[in-house]
């Protein structure tokens, strides 16, 4: 898929000021050992690239047991997400599959204000093409008349929205855990829904 300059403009607004180093690909339910050791693998790779951190945990037998928590964390938090069916498609668009990864990094560290703000540029970016090149505001109304939302993602699409087009900047704490699983579960969602054949929405 190709990358318009709407997809870069919205992808460097998102990641403004936000973390950029990317975590590891959301884990596939209990299928078996291989597939959970090759999920582990990506993530151990990712720390082996950081390789003074890595070598201060080998010596410090308090940041490795540290390391080891953080693991788990991931694992729990990973398994709160819906699994990307759209994975090929994910793959090929550069600038949605950066904004989920970036939007996943900021979930695992626990930060749920980033998380918002990343996976709803992600929901935003697929929108507009659907909708050919449509407003948030249009695009929100179409999918509750299309009933592919529902109310609930509705209000909570508008509030995101509101915020955005008058540029609160509200405190970090705003936005709950719930809040950030809730948006990057529908982002999926609507990939899965919108991206159905496998091509553009």
């Amino acid at each position: 898929m190709g990358k318009g300059s709407s997809g870069e403009d919205l992808f460097l607004f998102a990641l403004g000021g936000l973390i950029g180093a990317a975590m590891a690909q959301p884990k596939e339910a209990e299928k078996n050992q291989l597939a959970h050791f090759k999920n582990y693998e990506e993530e151990f790779n990712y720390y082996l690239s950081i390789k003074n951190h890595f070598y201060e945990f080998l010596n410090n037998k308090d940041k490795f047991f540290h390391f080891q928590n953080f693991l788990k964390e991931v694992q729990i938090k990973n398994a709160k997400l819906k699994q990307v069916k759209r994975i090929g498609v994910v793959k090929s668009d550069k600038v949605l599959r950066s904004l989920l990864l970036e939007a996943q990094t900021a979930y695992i560290y626990g930060l749920p204000r980033a998380t918002v703000i990343l996976s709803s540029t992600a929901l935003e970016y697929i929108l507009r093409k659907k909708y050919k090149n449509c407003s948030f505001n249009e695009a929100i109304e179409n999918l509750l008349k299309e009933k592919i939302i529902k109310r609930t993602h509705y209000h909570f699409l508008h509030g995101l929205r509101s915020e955005r087009n008058e540029h609160v900047h509200e405190s970090p704490d705003e936005y709950g855990i719930e809040d950030a699983e809730m948006i990057m579960n529908l982002t999926i969602l609507l990939i899965d829904v919108l991206y159905k054949d496998g091509t553009d929405p």
